[in-house]
Order: structure tokens, then C-alpha cells, then sequence
């Protein structure tokens, strides 16, 4: 009902009384197949390089490895992979996520540190979980927050070198291979100083970074905190995601839009009991307006009549903001089910702990919007007019906007 993209198998497979394992499929309600990509569907390759650089890794005490690499070349599948192989040596791993627009541990919008003490198997909307520590940037596109990101990912990597320097670290980075995204990972790296860097090589030469990402290029670089020579194992991998059968166009995999949306429906999902089929059927929690703070990742100043306004029927990242704390910390989300002017009360859905829902003192609105179907998934529950849905002239101009972008000609 909320998502275009089939995450559960065919119904033609489930019912096809040929397949050697049709009786065990039937009863678990999920298929067994080698060839994911005759189905449409992107399947895991191992590519050789990789155990050369985890027999690395494994080798030093607490490593600390940054993987990098452009976009669709397979980041995630990788750092899934070293997760996993960490955990066959150690009992936990920090996962220090600076990519936005596809975090694997939260809702898209935030960087954050992530204690992984089990092995991760599905996409990350299969396995979310409660951060140690993470910044909201409100954003996906770090062009348009540039300090609050660069800021944030040092205050993360300082929370990391505090509290958890006696275990492995993963830095998980985004795909931004160009201009100002060098300048990013040079700073990252320099601030991190990690043990060993990963970089995903693609077939395709715009993905990829202007240079390798080797210490004499980092160190060559004239930003970030470095004075002393950077000294760390350099690996160039290949991409599992450009390995024949999943460069095909049959399987395409999801759309980073899409991936994020099912983040949130999987969030949200906790909130439902057995029964329920819609979010506005949970009971939501009351909270005096008066006694909260109130903020727009922007640095407009806004009444709290607007604040109130923007928040209302919109996902809102729950933060716990400290006395001196540059960025509160961001521990889950929620949904602003109503807000009644008259009693000052606002009408919160979320999933997370009451323990640590108590803590919340500040309710973040960013430029993260829930998924169009939970709006409209109202259409059949709801007797008269729908909050937060008009009805239109079906013009251009009603229509939702899309980012569209195209490429410019190259004179």
C-alpha cells in the first residue's frame, strides 16, 4: 500500500508447485533462489579484493577504516560485509555513519554512532537501531548545511575517541566523489586518522574520486586538522554492484528516495499492535508545548504559532539538548498527530522507549518529510475532510514537486 518497489516475493513463485522448495516456501512465505537477478533483484557478490583488506584489518587491535567510494558502487553492501566479519574476531563494532542520505542504522537526515554487536543481513531498513550518538542535520544534501555537517561529524568522532577507542570503528561516507566532496573526505580522513581507508574503484570513471585517496594525496590536501604525516593501509576494491548480472537493467534495486521512505515505514511500523492498520489508529502521546523547544534546522527565526504550524502532521526528530551542547543528540522520531492551540498540547506518535522519550526537550522539524502514503492512507479510514489533504484542480501547479535534474550541455 505505501511502496512501489516489491520487497516480498512473487506471488507466481510462492504458487509455482515446481520449484524444488515449493512446500518450505510456502510455509515460511519467503523464496529460495540462487540467480536473485532473474527475478529483477540485486544479489551479494563477494568481489576477491575485499578478504585481502579484512585479513588486514583484522590483524590490528582496533582498527579504524573509513569506506569510500561514488554513488551505487556498493558502499553499504561492503561496510555490511566488514561488520560482519568483524564480529567474527570482535563482540561489538562502532559504526560512525557521515552519509545522510542513506544511513544504515536510522532515519535518513542525521549522522550518527552505532554500537553493532549482531551480524547485519538484509537492507537497513531491516535492521535499525537506537544510535549512542547522532546529530540531525535535516538535511540529505550536505551542500546546503556544509559547517553544521562537518561540525557534527567531528563532534561524533571525538563522542567515538571518548568512549569506545578500545573497540573496531567503521566510517561509513557518502558518494560525493567531486569539488566539494573531496574537500569533505580529505577532512574526515584527517580527523578520524584511521588505520586503513577502503575505496571502492568503479568501472565508471565519473564515479570515482579525482585522485586516489592514498596518504600522500589526504595529507597534500590544504584543509583539515592534520600536521603530522597521515600514515594508513591504502586498499583500491572493486564494486559488487557493478559485477555482471547486477548491472543489469532488470535489477535496478531501489531508488535512494525510495530506500529512505522504507526507512521510515519500518521505523514507524514498532508503533503498530497486530490489529491496527493505519498510524492514526495509535494512541499518541501529550505534550505541554510550553515546557519543549521548538526548532527548524534553518537559521531563520520563526514565532512558535509558525514553528507549531510547520511541525503539525510532519515527521520531527526527538532531541535531547545539554546546557552548552553545540548539537543535541538526536535518539529517534516522531509524528505530529495534531497540535490543539486551546490546551497547548501537542499530539506525538513515536516508537521509542518511555524511558527515553522522558528525556526529549526539544522537537527538531528538518527538511526530512514522511513518505505521500501515510497521508493519503488515510483516505479510507477517514469519515469527511482528511487532515492535511486538499483537494485540487489537478493543474501543474497542485501537483507535488519534484526534484528534477538535469544535465547541462558541455560546450
Amino acid at each position: 500500500n505505501h511502496h512501489s518497489f516489491s520487497i516480498f516475493p512473487p506471488d507466481d513463485l510462492l504458487n509455482d508447485e515446481e520449484r524444488p522448495c515449493h512446500n518450505v516456501e510456502l510455509k515460511v512465505d519467503c523464496i529460495f533462489e540462487a540467480n536473485l537477478n532473474r527475478i529483477g533483484l540485486k544479489q551479494f557478490i563477494e568481489v576477491s579484493e575485499w578478504s585481502v583488506a579484512v585479513e588486514n584489518i583484522t590483524l590490528n587491535d582496533c582498527p579504524k577504516s573509513i569506506l569510500c567510494g561514488g554513488k551505487s558502487v556498493g558502499k553499504s553492501t561492503l561496510l555490511r560485509y566488514l561488520i560482519n566479519k568483524c564480529l567474527q574476531k570482535w563482540s561489538g563494532v562502532l559504526v560512525l555513519d557521515f552519509d545522510p542520505g542513506q544511513c544504515e542504522f536510522t532515519i535518513g537526515g542525521c549522522i550518527s554512532a552505532v554500537l553493532v554487536e549482531d551480524p547485519v543481513f538484509g537492507p537497513n531498513y531491516t535492521h535499525l537501531k537506537q544510535p549512542l550518538r547522532s546529530v540531525f542535520l535535516g538535511e540529505i544534501d550536505v551542500t546546503k548545511c556544509p559547517e553544521n555537517y562537518i561540525e557534527g561529524c567531528k563532534s561524533l568522532i571525538h563522542f567515538a575517541r571518548e568512549n569506545y577507542s578500545n573497540i573496531p570503528w567503521l566510517i561509513n561516507t557518502m558518494g560525493f566523489t567531486k569539488g566539494f566532496g573531496v574537500k569533505l573526505i580529505c577532512d574526515i580522513i584527517k580527523n578520524v586518522k584511521p588505520t586503513h581507508v577502503i575505496e571502492i574503484e568503479s568501472k565508471k570513471r565519473n564515479l570515482n574520486f579525482p585522485m586516489r585517496l592514498d596518504p600522500g594525496f589526504v595529507h597534500s590536501q590544504n584543509f583539515g586538522n592534520c600536521a603530522t604525516p597521515l600514515d594508513y593501509k591504502f586498499f583500491i576494491v572493486g564494486s559488487g554492484a557493478e559485477e555482471k548480472g547486477n548491472n543489469s537493467p532488470k535489477a535496478r534495486g531501489m531508488s535512494p528516495a525510495e530506500a529512505r521512505n522504507l526507512v521510515i515505514l519500518a521505523y514507524f511500523s514498532e508503533v503498530l499492535s497486530p490489529e491496527m492498520l493505519s498510524l492514526t489508529q495509535a494512541t499518541p502521546y501529550m505534550i505541554n508545548m510550553d515546557q519543549i523547544n521548538l526548532k527548524i534546522t534553518n537559521k531563520y527565526n520563526f514565532t512558535k504559532a509558525q514553528l507549531c504550524a510547520t511541525m503539525n502532521g510532519n515527521l520531527v526528530a526527538l532531541c535531547i539538548m545539554n546546557e552548552g551542547d553545540k548539537f543535541p543528540h538526536c535518539p529517534g522520531f516522531g509524528i505530529v498527530r495534531g497540535i490543539d492551540y486551546h490546551t497547548s498540547t501537542i499530539y506525538l506518535i513515536t516508537p521509542m522507549p518511555r524511558d527515553v522519550l522522558k528525556q526529549i526537550n526539544c522537537l527538531v522539524k528538518g527538511n526530512i518529510c514522511l513518505p505521500e502514503s501515510l497521508h493519503f492512507s488515510q483516505v479510507n479510514e477517514a469519515v469527511g475532510p482528511i487532515p492535511f489533504l486538499a483537494h485540487t484542480s489537478g493543474k501543474p501547479t497542485s501537483r507535488f514537486a519534484k526534484r528534477d535534474f538535469r544535465k547541462l550541455p558541455v560546450s
